[in-house]
């Protein structure tokens, strides 16, 4: 600055200029006390920006002893595009009892949620799992089940059997967030990518990337959900990048690891009456 002449406003406004860009880094030091807070008010620096914000750590849950948790999740790149669905029902030892992706092919994520939760609970029927819980990170879709929103035109030649099967089965419904529903989520993007109707009997057989979010799931490992993202970054921790699933059985998904008579579901083998392949 020596032997310039600089106009002292703007020597200022370079100034509060760097404490904010500081402030809303992530090597920023610490939180201000009162003091520091009442100094960058004055100047028009929030003390609290968006981007340092705690984020949160979202866990699966177990379903009680005796009881079975159902997770769906439905996918569409595009919306309308390639779509699918995966689903997973697991007991309170978190034992897979049974999995599924599958390829619903062209329409929209609303479609793709409602075909996972009917063929998830296809599936619950047809394996008569009782004291079922069943979980989605589609909130739309929750307030459907629970009767707090009008159904859609597009889905309502789905919801006559869902709401069947609800009445018959009698689940209890609640929202997760989509951190805490990994492995459903994994499950329905597979289905879309890999254009298969795929069914799993055991964790060793899930597709390698839903095997890590299964493992995580078990050990009680969480996944962060961010409470607000910054432009210029998107925090997730991926923890099925940490080894999980590596040691296990070979991805071969030309194996036949389930028979298609052990699903005793007419409605079943009516819509997917060939499965390209059984796991």
């Amino acid at each position: 600055m020596e032997g310039k002449h600089n106009d002292p406003s703007k020597i200022v406004c370079l100034i509060i200029e760097g404490i904010k860009s500081l402030r809303f880094c992530d090597g920023f030091p610490k939180a201000p006390n009162l003091l520091e807070e009442l100094s960058l008010s004055q100047i028009g620096i929030p003390s609290n920006p968006p981007c340092l914000q705690k984020d949160s750590w979202i866990l699966w849950k177990r379903p009680p002893k005796g009881f079975f948790k159902l997770n769906i999740d439905g996918a569409s790149k595009g919306n309308p595009g390639e779509s699918g669905g995966g689903g997973v029902i697991r007991d309170h030892n978190a034992k897979i009892i049974l999995a599924f992706s599958l390829y619903y092919e062209i329409g929209s994520n609303m479609v793709a949620e409602s075909r996972a939760l009917l063929d998830g609970l296809r599936c619950c029927s047809a394996f008569k799992v009782p004291k079922i819980i069943v979980e989605s990170d589609s909130k739309v879709l929750i307030d459907l089940i629970l009767s707090k929103g009008q159904i859609p035109w597009a889905i309502q030649y789905l919801w006559k059997e869902i709401q069947d099967l609800l009445a018959i089965l009698s689940p209890s419904c609640q929202h997760q967030y989509r951190e805490g529903n990994s492995v459903a989520d994994s499950l329905a993007n597979f289905g879309c990518s890999s254009k298969n109707n795929l069914f799993y009997s055991s964790w060793a057989n899930l597709p390698r990337h839903s095997r890590g979010a299964a493992r995580c799931d078990a050990a009680g490992l969480p996944n962060i959900r961010p409470s607000t993202k910054c432009p210029s970054e998107e925090t997730h921790l991926d923890l099925s990048h940490f080894g999980y699933g590596e040691n296990g059985p070979s991805d071969n998904l030309a194996l036949g690891r389930l028979d298609w008579k052990q699903i005793n579901c007419p409605k079943l083998h009516k819509v997917y009456p060939k499965p390209n392949r059984l796991q």
